[in-house]
């Protein structure tokens, strides 16, 4: 539309809460928004797999998917959950083609991007869950990649003369 203009992808910092990490449980979180967009059935369907077995998940969140999930996201925008992950010193998991958090999250830094598959979700949980010192090194580059997420520096990329020709 407006060929002349630049873009860059801005990643704001989590909203300012007290986060808190007290320790690494024997389970899985995940929140998010139940909507079919957050694939949290891809996570249920994950711990199906035989690699995932004995992991416990916790799931968290309202939404039109609640009931669906009860019984038993492919593009997802920015969305805070990951800088919020990384703000309480938590690995991520995330899938390729998750948008936003495939984005921040670096493999095998601050977390595991995988395949959006059960099977392949399921590997990396388990990889997390059998190896506690590597989620808690991941969960603190996380911890150091969201510290150096700011308002400034969002407010700066958007307001930077450079990105007008």
């Amino acid at each position: 539309m407006w060929p002349e203009l630049r873009t860059t992808v801005m990643y704001p910092p989590a909203p300012q809460r007290l986060y808190r990490c007290d320790e690494y449980g024997d389970y899985i979180f995940m929140v998010s928004r139940l909507t079919p967009l957050k694939r949290a059935d891809l996570l249920v369907r994950a711990l199906a797999e035989r690699e995932a077995a004995g992991i416990k998940a916790v799931i968290a969140g309202e939404g039109e998917d609640r009931d669906r999930l009860h019984t038993p996201p492919h593009d997802e925008d920015y969305g805070f959950v990951t800088v919020e992950a990384f703000a309480s010193l938590k690995a991520v998991v995330t899938c390729t083609d998750s948008g936003g958090p495939a984005e921040l999250v670096a493999d095998g830094v601050s977390g595991l991007v995988t395949e959006p598959t059960p099977h392949a979700i399921a590997v990396s949980l388990r990889r997390l869950m059998d190896d506690a010192p590597l989620a808690e090194r991941m969960g603190e580059e996380g911890f150091t990649a969201g510290a150096k997420l700011n308002w400034a520096d969002a407010v700066r990329q958007l307001t930077h003369e450079d990105l007008v020709k």
